[in-house]
């Protein structure tokens, strides 16, 4: 029942407080409140409590966890990047959906949680596949306990993924000499596309000197348009991601730590220079045209990967590396001639100096054998 607060009225209405009580998820009882002024609009407020409070417990005893997934998603519309979002409805899609979305959320005990568990260890499936598809079922119950739709997170008792004999896969990347060669190749098909009159070979070669003189990763590259450029300064506060049926959708970059201005190395200043004279040779050129585009739009990632095997493989090297691993190049260059974690782990947008160390502290052999001349020299 409402009750009277003396001593405070509001246009010569009494001041009530309305409280219900209720139950939540984990069998605790719980109120909710509401403060109105007059009797007859406390009386109004605690119906409609009591309404909500039975309608929230006939939604939870009745939500499955595909409900439950999709109210997460819903949740994350604004504040995640779409290709995050693309992510999660795959390994939601791949690798929980067809034998947990049906359960009741109030079901997912420990032992059907870690039955689901079992079945995915049986799928043949990378170490690393099957931590994300346990990270996000953690993310999407993490966020029914924080919402009251269950009491307790009971897949955090069982943990995630382990593998005794796993080992973090070794990175792959181009030394300098390596991508020298590589981008020769890349250059020459450009040349010789011109000579036929076709300009777009060119964005390709850019687009692959951009990833390995900046470290920037591939959407943060789709994203720059010429307006981004300020002398010998590039600046990176977009990216792109391209969804089902060649759609891009813009976003933020990947953090806010992403959001940075880079200091551009002479020969891609150079490389830029001339895109832009070539670009500007066509009709309707615009500053804030994407950098590396065709037809106006970003290039498309299958391409890109196309075009990255041929050059690879005209470039008599043997081995070819991922899109990503351009990136990885750039960190292995600056380890390899001294350049601090710190200005490292800035260039590449890192949220935490410690992700840079986790991912490539192995890479510092050279400061290693600085440590131990300088450890024997003490005796």
């Amino acid at each position: 029942m409402p009750y009277y607060n003396k001593g405070k009225s509001k246009n010569g209405l009494k001041r009530y407080v309305v409280s219900v009580n209720y139950m939540n998820a984990l069998g605790e009882y719980k109120n909710t409140t509401k403060v109105v002024y007059g009797l007859e609009q406390a009386k109004e407020a605690e119906r409609q409590l009591e309404v909500e409070v039975k309608e929230f417990d006939k939604v939870r005893s009745k939500m499955t966890l595909q409900q439950l997934f999709d109210k997460y998603m819903d949740s994350r519309q604004t504040a995640t990047r779409e290709s995050t979002l693309d992510k999660n409805r795959r390994e939601w899609r791949l690798y929980i959906k067809d034998t947990m979305g049906k359960v009741k959320i109030q079901k997912l005990t420990v032992q059907v949680l870690e039955s689901w568990k079992m079945s995915v260890d049986k799928m043949a499936l990378a170490l690393q596949t099957k931590r994300h598809a346990y990270n996000l079922f953690r993310q999407i119950l993490n966020y029914g306990v924080k919402m009251d739709y269950i009491g307790k997170n009971h897949l955090l008792k069982i943990g995630t993924f382990k593998d005794a004999m796993y080992k973090k896969s070794k990175i792959e990347f181009y030394t300098d000499v390596e991508f020298l060669q590589y981008i020769k190749i890349a250059k020459q098909q450009a040349e010789e596309q011109e000579r036929n009159g076709n300009l777009g070979e060119w964005d390709y070669y850019v687009f692959f000197n951009i990833l390995f003189y900046t470290g920037v990763r591939k959407g943060e590259c789709h994203g720059f348009e010429w307006t981004d450029i300020d002398g010998e300064y590039l600046e990176i506060e977009r990216s792109v991601a391209q969804k089902l049926k060649n759609e891009d959708v813009e976003t933020p970059p990947k953090n806010e730590s992403s959001i940075r201005t880079l200091r551009m190395p002479q020969p891609l200043i150079e490389i830029l220079r001339q895109h832009k004279a070539r670009k500007m040779r066509l009709h309707n050129f615009n500053d804030s045209d994407k950098i590396c585009s065709k037809n106006g739009r970003s290039l498309r990632d299958s391409t890109v990967d196309s075009k990255n095997r041929k050059y690879a493989e005209l470039s008599g090297l043997n081995k070819r590396i991922r899109i990503h691993d351009f990136r990885h190049s750039h960190v292995s260059a600056l380890i390899h001639y001294g350049v601090s974690i710190h200005e490292i782990s800035r260039r590449v947008g890192h949220a935490k100096i410690e992700i840079t160390l986790n991912t490539y502290g192995h890479l510092y052999k050279n400061v290693e054998d600085t440590a131990i001349e300088v450890l024997n020299k003490i005796a």
